[in-house]
């Protein structure tokens, strides 16, 4: 839903939860913060507490690691001063809203570009194309480019989403790019490997998954990741080396299974988390998460 919400055919309030509420409906303790230390040997956790300088020790029995990712790459030079990263995704929407405010102020035609043609950097284009089209008064008023690192439109899935996808790509004037990375990101203007440049008035930085800056800290601790700092697992969402430590989501990799960064493998793999965590304190029989083949995919190209 957060592209729609991009293209306002969502509020922001439609495309988010209130954990503090359902935390207090559910009877659960809510802290606000940012793990920055976690021992799984002492069974300890500290966490920094939003806005304040002090942090707090939790002692637990079990705990449950479900940080999520961020944008890949996003640490490289230039993107955080000059792009908008879709990580953390609860900012998205506010700072693409923000920036086109301004554009739509300043000038008459507006220039975006999105550097990732995965289904979010995709779904991405059409939205911002439909905000800026709508903020500036008309499509002819709003050019976008697609940037993509593969040879051809989502190339790794059937031909005809390929197909159907490209021509509705072209058919909101949206023109990709293939075959190329980024080299170098300026104020105005981002250079391709291929030495050409695209200028833009807005860029959105949609290049998929990495492991949370946290997780590179993990193996200190007698955490086992894989050599891109995922938490790894087995089929109980338990860590491989430290058995009162789970992890599930983005955050994690299930040994012996391939399951991409998407967000229905975490929404399937919850309540077997649950179980888990619960049959791991009384020592009763464990469940195992076994991830589907592949599944739905909807693309919004936010024309209705």
């Amino acid at each position: 839903m957060v592209p729609g919400a991009v293209s306002r055919m969502y509020t922001p309030d439609q495309t988010q939860l209130d954990i503090q509420t359902l935390a207090a409906w559910a009877g659960v303790e809510y802290i606000q913060g940012q793990m920055v230390r976690l021992d799984p040997i002492a069974k300890s956790v500290e966490i920094q507490k939003t806005g304040e300088d002090e942090t707090v020790e939790l002692r637990f029995d079990v705990v449950s690691l479900d940080i999520g990712s961020r944008t890949r790459g996003a640490e490289a030079e230039g993107v955080q001063a000059f792009c908008i990263p879709t990580r953390p995704i609860h900012m998205l929407v506010q700072r693409i809203a923000e920036k086109t405010d301004d554009l739509a102020v300043r000038l008459s035609k507006v220039r975006c570009v999105v550097v990732g043609a995965g289904a979010a950097g995709i779904e991405l284009a059409f939205s911002c194309s439909r905000l800026c089209a709508d903020k500036l008064g008309g499509e002819d008023r709003v050019e976008v480019v697609l940037v993509d690192a593969g040879g051809d439109i989502l190339e790794d899935q059937c031909a005809m989403v390929g197909a159907y996808t490209k021509h509705a790509l072209e058919s909101h004037g949206i023109q990709c790019i293939h075959n190329v990375h980024v080299a170098e990101i300026e104020a105005s203007r981002i250079v391709l490997s291929d030495g050409q440049t695209q200028e833009y008035d807005i860029a959105v930085w949609a290049t998929g998954a990495e492991a949370q800056q946290t997780a590179g800290g993990f193996e200190s601790c007698g955490l086992s990741v894989t050599p891109r700092n995922w938490v790894e697992v087995n089929s109980f969402l338990q860590s491989v080396s430290c058995p009162s430590v789970f992890a599930a989501g983005d955050c994690c990799h299930i040994v012996g299974a391939n399951a991409p960064k998407a967000g229905v493998y975490a929404v399937r793999a919850g309540p077997i988390l649950i179980h888990n965590l619960l049959a791991y304190l009384d020592g009763s029989p464990m469940i195992e998460y076994h991830p589907q083949d592949d599944f739905l995919k909807l693309l919004n190209t936010s024309d209705g």
